[in-house]
């Protein structure tokens, strides 16, 4: 590979010579044609016409097919797998010319018109030392040109070894090698030059392939992934739901403890498919910052909530300050930052404690997590935020988690644009801190907040259920049951509309809430179903997305259709606080 590289390399630096070779060539034909009209009027007072015409006739013939063959350069533009010929043809006409410069003394001058000698040598002598210069990117024309047109010189001047004939004859002798010499060097810097400029543009040709490379890999992989998981995702959210129905039959403790291993099986599989669906949002952008004011009191209070009984449990010290601080941001986003940096510390703290807290720094406001765990040497600092590493954990035990909670925090602090810092000592404990934007506490002449009501919202609900999968369809059905609510079930929103009109009485039931599964069969799209079930009732019925997709469009599509959405798996408890939240918007809305 490296060889058709260097081989590559080389034509195209020859091509560029070429070019460049090719770009001087108008200014060589107006010097050429300006030279031959001076030295015509310079030799004709003594030279016979038939000699000065036939010579500028052949220089006018010459000039032609050069400038014809420029024209035919430019036209082509030619690849550079063909520059080779064209500069073939280059070097061919550049030779003529010097055979024709070459001629022009003994042509031309007769033996005893010195001034005449003299005013041609100087002509020629100028000319091609300028060619030597401007061919300098190509060889062959450089020295088809010079070498005709300047060896000559001095042979002439020395026929008449006399004064300053001979002076000059010497000189040219001496000056001709000094003259190739740097000619070569001014050949060899400018031929290194362009392949460093052709290096790095190839460099950046390989780069940017490499990257969509890359990037077409990470497509592929959220596409298989959304793929893979949604097939994956079905059977645990029926899973999910009938172990739900089925705590509420047992009543026995060896039933019950049966029941609650397997609910701790189905949560860590809901977890990584939670943690996977992260990932696969945050890299789809699907996911779009709605910042607000709140106080990071709020944040502290939730940790504290959430692992107060975890880290006594682990028999740690979870200590958390007190702030007074607010906070500008987007507040789901910053608890998930904060929950993964604190669920990291408890997870690989053995022995010792946890501290939380934030400080004011620089119009920030900065949540620091410290532990007393094992550390993190320096040079593995960077890999902790990729997927699936885990420092601490060989035997990749799920129980310590899957190695996303950090790549997470660091996709979720890039799109929030907060500052992520790591500082950890080996053996001694670790330092987590994340800046997000500080703000100042609004007024407090806000209207409270109504608590919600204690009442249950789904009892007595009539709840319309889309889903085409038999054992997810049967195992809603059930839980919403057991939750009070009447449920119409169907497979698709034909027999939705069809099960909602074949009510008793013969008056349609209009549903208060619509559960429907995001993609149905057929190519159906629960977005377009819930549009035809409130079209069919004329009524914006509140309405809620379930999804097990985690492809970056369909993502897209359901974040800007407007309508909740909940993942698969889910848990059940997260899909009954959902759907109250959603009967209660439509009482309002009422």
């Amino acid at each position: 590979m490296e060889s058709v590289n260097a081989a590559r390399l080389a034509l195209l630096v020859k091509a560029e010579g070429i070019r460049q070779n090719f770009a001087n060539v108008p200014s060589a034909l107006s010097s050429t044609a300006i030279g031959t009209a001076f030295i015509c009027a310079a030799v004709a007072p003594g030279t016979p016409a038939i000699a000065w015409g036939g010579w500028a006739a052949a220089m006018c013939v010459q000039l032609a097919i050069r400038w014809l063959l420029l024209r035919a350069y430019l036209r082509a533009d030619p690849a550079p797998d063909d520059a080779p010929r064209w500069g073939r043809w280059a070097a061919f006409g550049a030779t003529v010319s010097g055979c024709l410069w070459g001629l022009a003394i003994p042509l031309l001058v007769p033996t005893d018109a010195s001034d005449a000698l003299f005013f041609v040598v100087l002509i020629v002598s100028v000319l091609a030392t300028t060619a030597g210069v401007a061919s300098a990117s190509y060889l062959p024309a450089l020295f088809g040109f010079y070498l005709p047109s300047m060896l000559p010189l001095p042979y002439f001047l020395l026929q008449e070894p006399q004064g300053v004939r001979l002076l000059a004859g010497a000189l040219f002798v001496l000056y001709l090698p000094m003259y190739v010499g740097f000619v070569l060097r001014i050949h060899r810097g400018l031929i290194q030059t362009i392949r460093l400029r052709l290096e790095k543009a190839m460099l950046a040709d390989e780069l940017e392939q490499r990257t969509a490379i890359a990037e077409a890999a990470t497509r592929d992989k959220s596409r298989f992934l959304a793929a893979a998981s949604h097939d994956l995702r079905q059977p645990i959210h029926a899973l999910s739901l009938f172990v739900e129905t089925l705590k509420t039959e047992l009543t026995t403790p060896q039933q019950t403890q049966l029941v609650h291993r397997i609910e701790q099986s189905v949560a860590a599989m809901d977890g990584l498919f939670h943690a996977l669906l992260d990932i696969s949002r945050l890299d789809s952008g699907v996911v779009v910052p709605r910042p607000s004011l709140f106080p990071a009191q709020a944040m502290l209070d939730n940790v504290t909530l959430t692992f107060a009984g975890v880290a006594a449990g682990r028999g740690l010290r979870l200590t958390v300050v007190p702030s007074r601080l607010w906070v500008h941001s987007d507040r789901v986003l910053c608890a998930r930052v904060l929950h993964n940096l604190v669920s990291n510390a408890a997870r690989y703290t053995r022995t010792g404690g946890i501290v939380v807290g934030c400080r004011r720094r620089e119009g920030r406001v900065v949540f620091e997590v410290w532990d007393t765990g094992p550390g993190i040497a320096r040079e593995d600092q960077k890999e902790i935020f990729k997927e699936f590493v885990q420092l601490h954990n060989p035997e990749r035990d799920r129980s310590q988690g899957l190695g996303l909670g950090l790549a997470i925090v660091r996709r979720v602090c890039e799109l929030l644009d907060a500052r992520l810092e790591l500082g950890s000592v080996p053996g001694r404990g670790t330092r987590f801190s994340v800046a997000f934007p500080r703000t100042s506490a609004p007024a407090t002449d806000n209207p409270p907040v109504q608590a919600e009501a204690a009442d249950n919202p789904i009892a007595g609900a009539v709840v319309a259920v889309v889903e085409d999968e038999l054992q997810i369809r049967e195992a809603m059905t059930l839980l919403l049951g057991r939750w009070g609510a009447e449920v119409v079930a169907a497979g698709s929103g034909a027999g939705l509309i069809a099960a909602l009109h074949s009510g008793s009485g013969g008056a349609p039931r209009i549903p208060d809430a619509i559960l429907c599964d995001y993609r149905l069969r057929q190519g159906e799209s629960g977005i377009e179903t819930v549009a035809r079930i409130r079209d069919e009732f004329n009524a914006h019925i509140p309405a809620m997305l379930i999804t097990g997709d985690t492809g970056e469009d369909r993502l897209r599509e359901a974040h800007e259709s407007g309508l909740a959405l909940l993942h698969k798996p889910g848990q059940p408890k997260a899909l009954r606080a959902a759907l109250a939240a959603l009967l209660r918007s439509g009482v309002e809305a009422g």
